[in-house]
């Protein structure tokens, strides 16, 4: 039964419908806040269902406990828990029953179980336990091992819970860190990281990738605390397990040179378990016909004009990727490629010239390919371009290596044919660098030693000027120059919809599909496939456009219909209301490669796509597609 005073209080809340301070409803009851919150949970234990949020107040939860799912509140208690972890490691604090109690609205028994859980979820591997005393709860790390344990036990813990800990969708698992760690840490953890399985593709295994990175970050998190781990006797042989350790050494370094920490031989010989422990392991090499690998590289090779036959390496890499790649996907066990965003964006020609080669495949496979594995397909492929002589490699350098760099390296990717490559460094890192090896090299602050293809430039260079430096230092590669004569044989006016009002991509999709059929250009089955493809993996890009596409097997005619809404709308992790809906004939395959170029030199263009969306009238629309606006 409630007090007279419980009863004022539940009056007050039910008299105004939005949040109520604490304070104000001590005001108005003529009594301390603390009272208050004594009272609250008087009111939750008879029933009452209270909503607080932090910074504007408390108020009656109108929906009601029906509405709520066990999931929903699953989640609140995992987010509350992974709060108070958060205050214990990465704060230090103490922490006692009665103040989350009050702070969380929740009884001490939860707080009690919530305690449980943390010790169970950070236990894991050694004989962690909290310290409680009169003052509170609290962590007294044992040692810099037992630290590093608990991180990673968290850390995963992070990443795998990610979607319901997060306020807003993540593009990527591994973003959820952002949320504890440092983002400078993160950041380079990632850049390092990437640039490393670009040169290094076959010695971590896909499934580890994110782990390891998890790991590297955790590591790099404690060396800036200067907490370094103890050397081991004889768990690293220095002969058999060389490369693994050099590796190690390669990576610290760069993360050392970029965050200004130090590093010892135990940081080194953790690190190079890592790598040993979540190394690449073939399957068995009958696992996937050769006839079908020939292939594979046959058509790649015929949609990027690029000869493939006779890299014998890329033969062998393939044999022991696509392997454990199709185990995978027939276990239908899904793998999550942290820098798949980074590939489809730097790489955009590559990846989605492998999307549309391998839909074909999948279909005789019996899987359904996701863009997490045509994102580590894109690699292989790269490397063997790059190793061909057919890209050029391109340095940025800047003071820090990251923020100031993106301004410029979205303009090189304007001006540059995608099958290039882009590496970035900060100062202290250019220094270590042979800066022979590269094609160019741009920077943005001047260097002691300058060399013959090194270039100092602003970071707010023009496109032209870009266009033009690279143009009289190197031939233009031909067929990605003719791009968008191309687009002119595809990108028709009866193709072109302007002023639309779609407000879903599946509103897109089928309509234009159903266009699309009536023209003749795409069987029946073409919007449905375009559909499923989109659920394995979004074509939409943060510029606002989506560039969806089906199997060429249901593309009757190559076409490109362009498509501009009113308004943005959701389509899988942006806003789009710009899109690109891309059709290609088995027959056309030859031409993927320059269709698709040109229309990322489009979207890349930062003014011609603010044109392109502001127009309206067809004519108009397509001399700037076409770049003769």
């Amino acid at each position: 039964m409630l007090t007279k005073r419980q009863l004022k209080l539940l009056g007050l809340l039910e008299q105004e419908p939005s949040f109520q301070t604490v304070a104000h409803l001590a005001a108005k009851l003529g009594i301390s806040e603390r009272t208050v919150y004594t009272e609250m949970k008087a009111l939750q234990e008879s029933g009452l269902t209270l909503v607080r949020k932090r910074g504007v107040g408390i108020a009656i939860d109108k929906e009601g406990d029906s509405e709520k799912t066990p999931t929903e509140d699953e989640d609140k208690s995992l987010q509350r828990r992974v709060a108070i972890m958060n205050r214990l490691i990465f704060k230090g604090q103490t922490v006692t029953f009665k103040a989350l109690s009050e702070e969380y609205f929740v009884s001490k028994t939860s707080i009690k179980q919530d305690f449980t859980f943390i010790e169970q979820i950070l236990g894991k591997g050694n004989a962690f336990h909290l310290t409680k005393d009169r003052k509170g709860t609290r962590i007294i790390w044992k040692n810099p091992e037992e630290k590093l344990n608990v991180l990673l036990n968290f850390n995963q813990l992070l990443t795998e819970h990610s979607q319901a800990l997060s306020q807003s969708r993540l593009e990527d698992e591994i973003d959820i860190l952002l949320s504890c760690y440092p983002q400078d840490a993160v950041n380079a953890c990632e850049n390092i990281l990437y640039s490393y399985i670009k040169e290094n593709i076959n010695t971590i295994s896909e499934v580890y990738v994110q782990s390891f990175l998890s790991a590297l970050v955790a590591l790099v998190y404690q060396l800036l605390q200067g907490e370094h781990l103890s050397a081991k006797e004889k768990v690293l042989n220095p002969k058999r397990h060389a490369f693994y350790i050099d590796s190690a050494v390669k990576i610290l370094h760069k993360a050392s040179v970029r965050l200004g920490f130090v590093y010892t031989n135990g940081d080194i010989e953790f690190l190079s378990y890592m790598l040993l422990n979540y190394r690449f392991e073939p399957m068995p090499a009958d696992y996937v016909d050769n006839g079908l690998l020939e292939r594979l590289i046959k058509e790649v090779s015929q949609a990027l004009t690029i000869d493939f036959s006779g890299d014998q390496h890329l033969l062998e890499q393939l044999k022991t990727h696509i392997p454990a790649m199709l185990q995978r996907l027939q276990s239908h066990t899904f793998i999550k490629n942290p820098f798949t965003e980074q590939i489809k964006l730097e790489y955009s020609v590559v990846f989605n010239i492998l999307w549309l080669v391998m839909t074909d495949f999948s279909d005789e496979l019996g899987v359904d390919i996701n863009e997490d594995e045509i994102a580590f397909l894109t690699i292989y492929f790269q490397l063997a371009i790059e190793k061909a002589g057919i890209s050029r490699k391109i340095l940025v350098i800047c003071p820090t290596g990251l923020v100031t760099s993106e301004l410029l390296i979205n303009r090189i990717k304007n001006a540059l044919p995608s099958l290039d490559t882009l590496e970035v460094a900060s100062v202290p890192e250019a220094a270590e660098l042979n800066l022979q090896q590269y094609d160019f090299v741009l920077t943005t602050v001047k260097l002691k030693q300058q060399t013959k293809n090194s270039f100092y430039v602003s970071p707010f260079i023009s496109n032209s000027e870009l266009i033009s430096l690279f143009s009289e230092k190197t031939k233009q590669n031909k067929l990605l120059a003719k791009s968008p004569e191309v687009l002119e044989h595809y990108i028709l006016p009866h193709l072109v919809f302007t002023d639309k009002q779609y407000a879903s991509k599946k509103d897109v999709i089928l309509s234009v599909g159903e266009h699309l059929e009536e023209e003749q250009l795409v069987t029946g089955d073409f919007k449905f496939d375009v559909l499923k493809r989109e659920e394995l993996g979004g074509t939409d890009l943060p510029l606002g456009v989506a560039v969806p596409h089906g199997k060429p097997i249901h593309v009757l005619k190559t076409f490109v219909a362009l498509i501009k809404n009113c308004k943005k709308y959701k389509w899988n992790t942006y806003y789009v209301d710009t899109v690109f809906m891309i059709g290609i004939a088995q027959k056309d395959l030859k031409e993927a490669r320059a269709i698709i170029a040109g229309i990322y030199q489009i979207i890349n263009d930062e003014a011609r796509l603010k044109t392109l969306r502001q127009e309206k009238d067809v004519k108009e629309v397509l001399k700037i597609v076409y770049g003769k606006d």
